[in-house]
C-alpha cells in the first residue's frame, strides 16, 4: 500500500458526486449551462444597448454563443467545474437585483476598450455608441470573464463551506 495514496473516501469527485453518475450528463449541463447565461446576460444585454449601436448587437449575441460553447468545451475537458461555475453563476445572477459587479464589470471592460484603442474615433465622443463588431466582441468576453472568474470565485468558496459544514463522514481505518 502506497502511503501517499488518498483514502478511499475521497477517491470519488468533491462533493461525493463522480464524475460518471447519472449527475453528468451533458444535455443536462447544457440545459442548465444555457440558462446560466441567459439568466446571467439580462443586466449586462441591458446596459449594453445604451453603448452598443444597434446594428452590433449580432455580435453581442455571437459572442454569448461563444462564451456558451467555451463553457461546453471547458466542462467537457474539466468536469469538476460544474458545480462551481454553476453554483458560483446562480448566485451572480441573482446580484442582477444590485447589479454592482454588473456594471463595475461593464464600466472597467468599457474603459479598457478604449485605452487599447478597440473603439473607433466616434466612440471616443460622450454619449457615442460603440459601433465596431471587434470592439463590441472585445467588450463581451471581457464583462463575461470578469463575471465568469467572480462566479467561479464565489461557486468555489460557496461548495467549500457548505461541505465543510456538513456533518463529519465516517474515518476509514487504514489497513496496517
Amino acid at each position: 500500500m502506497n502511503p501517499f495514496d488518498p483514502p478511499a473516501e475521497l477517491d470519488g469527485d468533491v462533493g461525493g458526486e463522480s464524475e460518471n453518475s447519472s449527475n453528468r450528463s451533458p444535455r443536462r449541463f447544457l440545459w442548465r449551462w444555457a440558462l446560466t447565461i441567459c439568466f446571467n446576460a439580462v443586466v449586462p444585454m441591458i446596459f449594453a444597448t445604451a453603448i452598443v449601436h444597434p446594428t452590433a448587437y449580432w455580435v453581442m449575441v455571437l459572442g454569448l454563443l461563444l462564451i456558451f460553447l467555451a463553457g461546453a468545451l471547458l466542462w467537457i475537458r474539466f468536469p469538476r467545474v460544474e458545480r462551481p461555475l454553476l453554483a458560483g453563476s446562480y448566485a451572480l445572477g441573482l446580484t442582477q437585483l444590485l447589479p454592482i459587479p454588473h456594471v463595475f464589470a461593464g464600466v472597467v471592460a468599457y474603459r479598457f476598450l478604449q485605452a487599447i484603442g478597440l473603439s473607433s474615433t466616434q466612440d471616443q465622443v460622450p454619449n457615442s455608441e460603440l459601433t465596431s463588431p471587434v470592439g463590441v466582441l472585445f467588450l463581451t468576453f471581457t464583462v463575461a470573464a470578469m463575471l465568469g472568474t467572480v462566479a467561479i470565485a464565489f461557486g468555489a468558496t460557496l461548495i467549500l463551506v457548505i461541505d465543510r459544514l456538513k456533518l463529519p463522514r465516517k474515518r476509514v481505518a487504514s489497513p496496517q
